[in-house]
């Protein structure tokens, strides 16, 4: 008995899927389809499973069972049903959703359409608007600009009437003019006769004048150059310290001890130069290192200090030379005496300070 009470409870319970109808919220008309949920009456029939009592009661014959079983399938058909027009309304109400959405689509679309045609009906009438005013304004500028070229005609028309008589008043005036322009010329070239002889007989007294004065300076020039070519010639000969002997003596000494310095630096440079001579020509040099370029550079300059100290070895023989003759201290510029602070400071020296200056 407890066998068969027991299977009972599954029959009723398979009219659950009655709660799928649920899925049709997306519309709000499937909220209507309550009886749906009548189905799920039976599982509220399940007070057959509180009657515990029941247990002690005689099994259920075969028509019993065969009558709950077809009660059971007729349950599950009317919740079948109840699902299948529940289903069918939530798609009546989908589709009536769509149809408004489409009504309003094509509403908001002739509502578009509309608008852009009142656009254009306002472009279009602007236009004809702008196209008036414009032919309005050609017309009123051509009208000016007849209105100007009349009235330049008529000036161009006063203006050639003026010129006109200004001309015939000007040939008139300039025929007056040309009668007096005459008479004024023979009076002018009369004047002009006479003025021309007066300058001719002044030019040539001034010619006199000048030729005697240019006499008188040239001898002057002669005179003056002549004692400044003899003031040179003192200045070229003169010996400012041949009356210091000491002084001369000093100059000597330190023109010795320069030139026995360089002397001894060009020997050195001339050794290493050599040196660097040999060793290039015994070694090997790579070509992509550079170091026979290198070395070659730096003998250049040695032999280019080495060859400036003989420049100036030669000059220090010149101040020797000088120094005998007693002419040393002499600027070879200007022929002034060089003094003494600047003859000890650079060793030798040939100019004084102002013709270094702007030499």
């Amino acid at each position: 008995m407890s066998t068969s009470k027991v299977k009972k409870a599954p029959a009723a319970k398979k009219s659950a899927p009655a709660k799928k109808a649920p899925a049709a919220k997306k519309s709000a008309p499937a909220k209507k389809s309550a009886p749906a949920k009548k189905a799920s009456v039976a599982k509220k029939a399940a007070p057959a499973k509180k009657s515990a009592p029941a247990k002690k009661a005689a099994p259920l014959s075969a028509a019993q069972k065969a009558a709950a079983a077809k009660k059971a399938t007729a349950d599950k058909l009317k919740a079948a049903a109840a699902q299948k027009a529940s289903a069918d309304k939530a798609k009546q109400a989908a589709a009536k959703a769509r149809a408004d959405e489409a009504k309003k689509k094509a509403a908001e679309k002739a509502k578009q359409i509309a608008e852009k045609a009142r656009d254009a009906a306002a472009k279009k009438k602007a236009a004809e608007k702008a196209a008036l005013e414009r032919k309005k304004a050609a017309e009123a500028k051509k009208k000016a600009a007849e209105k100007a070229k009349a009235d330049a005609r008529r000036e161009r028309e006063a203006a050639a009437k003026k010129r006109a008589a200004d001309k015939a008043a000007e040939i008139k005036r300039k025929a007056a003019e040309k009668a007096e322009v005459e008479k004024r010329k023979l009076r002018e070239i009369e004047a002009k006769k006479k003025e021309q002889e007066r300058l001719r007989l002044e030019r040539q007294a001034e010619i006199e004048r000048l030729e005697r004065q240019e006499r008188e300076a040239q001898a002057k020039r002669e005179a003056d150059e002549r004692r400044r070519q003899e003031a040179l010639d003192k200045k070229r000969n003169a010996k400012p310290y041949a009356n210091e002997p000491d002084f001369l003596a000093e100059m000597r000494e330190l023109l010795i001890a320069k030139r026995a310095e360089l002397t001894g630096q060009i020997s050195d440079f001339d050794d290493q130069a050599d040196e660097m001579l040999v060793d290039r020509e015994r070694l090997e040099y790579d070509e992509e290192d550079g170091s026979s370029l290198g070395s070659d550079i730096q003998r250049a300059q040695i032999k280019e200090m080495a060859n400036r100290w003989r420049l100036e070895v030669d000059e220090i023989d010149i101040a020797l030379a000088r120094v005998d003759e007693g002419s040393y201290g002499r600027c070879d510029e200007c022929y002034e005496r060089i003094i003494k602070d600047r003859l000890r400071y650079q060793v030798p020296v040939f100019t004084c300070t102002d013709c270094r200056a702007t030499v």
